[in-house]
């Protein structure tokens, strides 16, 4: 009787797994990390918003997360601006299933970031902008750019995408303010710019498609760059998708749109190239789906669903919810704000969560 039973359930398992699509047992297969760790002592600064969930991976896949207000330190230790320090971390190695609090030391070499026994090459640093340039790039957006007509062009609500050493792409940008100011601003115009921090200077500007502004952008692995989503204010169409070329100087809408408008989003690539979208504002903002966009075959799919909204805010300077592919379609996604049992009383989040994401 036994045997029966027992064949009568590995048949079951099989048909399961035959006729049962995968994303039926996947969405969702969530595990959530506490932070709250890190704030025992903290007292919360103005600038801290919505950057709850910093972290850095290390060459061994370790993650550490740290306070936001250390950024800049880890920073100035990379450039060589001040010497090492002892900071605080909450420490994840693999497979990810304990966090442990540790003081460890910050140092530097020539290109990485040394933090106890744990590397952190040069391109983690730049996700979180710890390598130099950006704080020039940042500098330029904030500025009303007088162009040859002597108008005011306002970036400060747009997107910036590392395209190599020295040069960053700035997609859209718009400024709601404009007509309470006494100076002429120009209405914002279809059009991204490559900046060149060693000059401090715009050297090309490429048409876009579209108007965009509050968007997102990620730089793909053939060289060219993704634009996801707008403010309704920025944008006739906050649901658009674009991809720019900047060595062509092109661009061009995507056939591929977002589920609904959504701006200031989260962006990363998987080991494939495929961009995953995190949301960001949207309305409603209870959003939780995450999707993966294919842009050399144009089309997008729900791949995983967030076990809580994080969404963020309009300021240039800051992170949003932080998010980063491990390994074997693991997602790691941090902090952000929400509101109400999702979030503190100051709507941050202090938490990050494992998310398992459907393959292929």
């Amino acid at each position: 009787m036994r045997l029966k039973y027992f064949a009568f359930m590995a048949f079951l398992l099989s048909f399961y797994s035959l006729f049962v699509p995968q994303s039926c047992f996947s969405l969702p297969r969530n595990r959530v990390v506490d932070l709250r760790e890190l704030y025992r002592q903290h007292k919360g600064q103005p600038d801290d918003t919505n950057t709850t969930g910093n972290f850095l991976r290390a060459t061994d896949g370790t993650v550490l997360f740290f306070l936001p207000e250390k950024r800049e330190l880890f920073k100035q230790v990379f450039l060589g601006g001040m010497p090492s320090l002892i900071e605080k971390f909450l420490v994840l190695k693999k497979p990810y299933r304990r966090s442990q609090s540790q003081l460890l030391n910050v140092s530097r070499t020539p290109t990485s970031l040394l933090i106890g026994p744990f590397t952190i090459d040069e391109p983690e640093l730049d996700r979180l902008r710890l390598t130099s340039g950006w704080s020039d790039v940042i500098e330029f957006c904030k500025q009303y750019v007088l162009d040859d007509n002597g108008k005011y062009l306002p970036l400060e609500f747009s997107s910036i995408t590392r395209l190599n050493k020295n040069e960053f792409l700035i997609c859209g940008g718009h400024d709601f303010f404009g007509d309470k100011v006494s100076k002429p601003f120009r209405p914002p115009e279809k059009l991204a710019q490559v900046f060149d921090v060693s000059c401090k200077r715009v050297v090309k500007i490429i048409p876009l498609a579209a108007i965009h502004s509050g968007n997102r952008s990620i730089l793909l692995p053939n060289g060219k760059v993704l634009i996801t989503g707008s403010d309704s204010r920025g944008s006739a169409d906050p649901t658009l998708l674009e991809i720019v070329d900047p060595s062509a100087g092109t661009a061009n809408l995507l056939q591929s749109r977002l589920t609904c408008g959504m701006s200031y989003s989260t962006l990363c690539l998987d080991s494939s190239g495929r961009c995953l979208i995190l949301p960001g504002i949207s309305y409603p903002d209870q959003i939780l789906t995450i999707d993966r966009l294919d842009p050399s075959t144009d089309k997008m799919e729900t791949v995983a669903l967030m076990s809580t909204p994080r969404w963020y805010t309009s300021e240039l300077t800051e992170i949003p919810h932080n998010a980063l592919m491990l390994e074997n379609d693991l997602l790691l996604v941090s902090g952000g704000s929400a509101c109400g049992k999702n979030a503190d009383d100051m709507f941050h989040r202090r938490d990050a969560e494992f998310v398992q994401l459907d393959s292929p």
